[in-house]
């Protein structure tokens, strides 16, 4: 933007220097009005004596709306809570914002930027420096500072590495072509939800990703030979439109496919058990318990801890659930 002004302030001030020089020339001329053209073109037009008048540059940078967006602090407060379903954490950070809550379960991914290690939410402690993973269309309380159970991971940070989200193409640039990731034998590349398939860069060609990297060339885009690169959950569809009601199974939401809980465990034969919004929602069928807790990523099935990809949320009144939870509604 600022590149471009500039460009646009300098051709002005060449073209008004011409004119002034050959203001009543017969081959003086001016040009368009809105014709758009490139910030070159404007350049070329005022070497020789033509004002372009309200041109729009064509070489504008196009914003890109990313599926992911991460929030970086310092861990002021953590505590953990053990509930029906499970154990959660609820990790506040500070930063040059308003800061961020996150409530999450202890079991959610935490990635070390010094050597890419696995470890999780118990491994955090606070005046840690972290990033947290999470969509860009996140569910967020309006408090200060926000809180959110959206989080899908979290990194610990380290001096001289840099955390990003973004999608990649066939050549393993991401949408904004600010960073090209080159991969060597020993990059290690992981689904942040599990696989037990080696995953090398052709997954990563039109994936999102959470990528941990440190130097990088100066280059445009910059180059870099990441320390890890997590694959995310692919977010497919808009924002959900809460002006209609949920009258039917399933509606989509900015991550995956939600289902209205209630509908789905029904149709399935399963016993809706609850009590309020505060309590878990008990799903019974056939010795299968499932529990599941209102804003939450985590649930239980049988007392195993899992974790959703989206959070259990209120649209409209009533309750919608990841439609992973179908696995075990048979």
């Amino acid at each position: 933007m600022k590149k471009n002004l500039g460009r646009f302030i300098l051709t002005t001030m060449a073209a008004v220097s011409v004119l002034s020089m050959t203001a009543f020339a017969e081959d003086s001329t001016v040009v368009g009005y809105g014709d758009p053209v490139s910030a070159e073109t404007a350049e070329k037009a005022a070497e020789d004596g033509i004002m372009l008048i309200n041109e729009t540059a064509t070489d504008k940078p196009v914003e890109v709306q990313k599926a992911y967006t991460t929030e970086a602090g310092k861990i002021t407060t953590i505590t953990t809570e053990t509930k029906e379903d499970g154990e959660f954490a609820t990790i506040t950070i500070e930063n040059e914002d308003m800061g961020m809550v996150f409530t999450t379960s202890t079991a959610t991914v935490v990635y070390d930027a010094k050597d890419g290690s696995i470890k999780t939410v118990k491994d955090l402690t606070e005046g840690m420096e972290i990033t947290a993973v999470l969509p860009s269309n996140s569910i967020m309380t309006m408090s200060i500072p926000p809180m959110t159970p959206s989080a899908v991971g979290f990194v610990m940070n380290a001096e001289g590495t840099t955390v990003m989200t973004g999608k990649f193409n066939d050549e393993l640039v991401n949408e904004d072509n600010t960073l090209k990731l080159n991969i060597a034998e020993d990059t290690s590349i992981v689904s942040i939800t599990g696989t037990k398939n080696i995953l090398t860069a052709e997954d990563i060609k039109g994936s999102d990703a959470l990528v941990i990297y440190g130097a990088s060339t100066r280059s445009i885009p910059a180059q870099t030979t990441p320390i890890k690169v997590v694959l995310l959950p692919a977010i497919e569809t808009p924002a959900v439109d809460n002006t209609t009601n949920v009258d039917t199974k399933a509606i989509e939401t900015p991550a995956a496919t939600a289902v209205a809980l209630r509908d789905t465990a029904v149709e399935a034969g399963f016993e809706v058990k609850w009590t309020s919004n505060e309590a878990p929602v008990v799903l019974e069928k056939d010795g299968v318990s499932i529990s599941v807790t209102l804003g939450s990523t985590a649930y239980t099935v049988n007392g195993e801890a899992k974790t959703f990809t989206l959070p259990v949320a209120l649209e409209n009144g009533s309750m919608v659930v990841s439609s992973e939870i179908s696995e075990f509604l048979k």
